[in-house]
């Protein structure tokens, strides 16, 4: 997984973390809380995003999703495409489907665990667990095409 190098207040303040003058970690008041967070990905991250894009989400997306949500797709549902990663940074109706690195705020990932009310997708069922999983760690890894 990616390594957080710095977080900045926000006045602008550097703040906690290891690579940064070996500083602790930030203890303070609420209104203090870190606004901005930088990761750094390892190369490792880039190459099993990659695989796991190419191997499990892409032959996901195209079997449970593009039918709806790519170029090719009749009528395009919620203005949301999902055949690139332009695609589901933009999002849809509903702002950005994938967020990399953040699982909760990856609307894709609440409409395919059925945790949102009003969309469950894909309308057919539910993905099984394993390939939800592999979906939430994609998300974790950066959400990477195979470009």
């Amino acid at each position: 997984m990616g390594r957080v190098i710095c977080s900045l207040l926000g006045g602008g303040a550097l703040i906690a973390c290891a690579t940064c003058a070996g500083r602790q970690p930030f203890a303070g008041p609420p209104s203090l809380v870190p606004r901005v967070t930088v990761t750094i990905a390892d190369k490792s991250d880039d190459a099993a995003g990659k695989k796991l894009f190419r191997e499990r989400i892409r032959p996901a997306l195209k079997e449970h999703c593009y039918e709806c949500h790519s170029a090719k797709s009749d009528e395009l549902k919620g203005n949301l495409r999902l055949d690139s990663r332009e695609g589901w940074l933009k999002g849809g109706d509903n702002g950005p489907a994938i967020v990399p690195g953040d699982v909760e705020k990856s609307f894709l990932l609440k409409t395919m665990s059925y945790r949102e009310d009003d969309y469950k997708m894909p309308p057919r069922g539910k993905l099984d667990e394993e390939l939800l999983g592999d979906f939430e760690r994609w998300v974790k890894l950066g959400a990477q095409d195979d470009q």
